[in-house]
């Protein structure tokens, strides 16, 4: 069997100078403005990052504890049980669907790439 693989680069840069505009008018965020997005366990920007502090939130915020091993979005969080652990990781495998709706903008510096992979006989 063979494969073909496609790779395909695209960059997104905006100039700095635009830092200066209402979020509404640029609708993007640059890497430096984690904090002015209401990010508390990032320090630097990124749209998915956005989506996990959501999802990180709202699941705290139902169960009302933290497992371990994810980061705790402010001081003095509960550690979960078994039960709230359920809970939490639950909503979170769900929890990014329910934050769509915010405003969790695009970065205004990135690289994406895009992959296709084909295989035939």
């Amino acid at each position: 069997m063979k494969h073909t693989m496609l790779v395909t680069p695209a960059m997104v840069h905006t100039d700095a100078s635009l830092k200066d505009l209402a979020l509404q008018d640029r609708s993007c965020y640059f890497g430096t403005e984690a904090e002015r997005a209401g990010l508390t366990v990032f320090k630097v920007y990124s749209q998915e990052g956005c989506l996990f502090e959501c999802s990180l939130w709202k699941a705290y915020k139902e169960c009302g504890c933290v497992p371990w091993d994810y980061p705790h979005p402010e001081e003095n969080v509960t550690m979960c049980d078994r039960t709230g652990d359920m809970c939490f990781r639950d909503l979170m495998a769900t929890g990014a669907q329910a934050c769509l709706h915010i405003s969790c903008g695009k970065k205004c510096c990135a690289h994406k790439w895009v992959l296709f992979l084909a295989g035939y006989l």
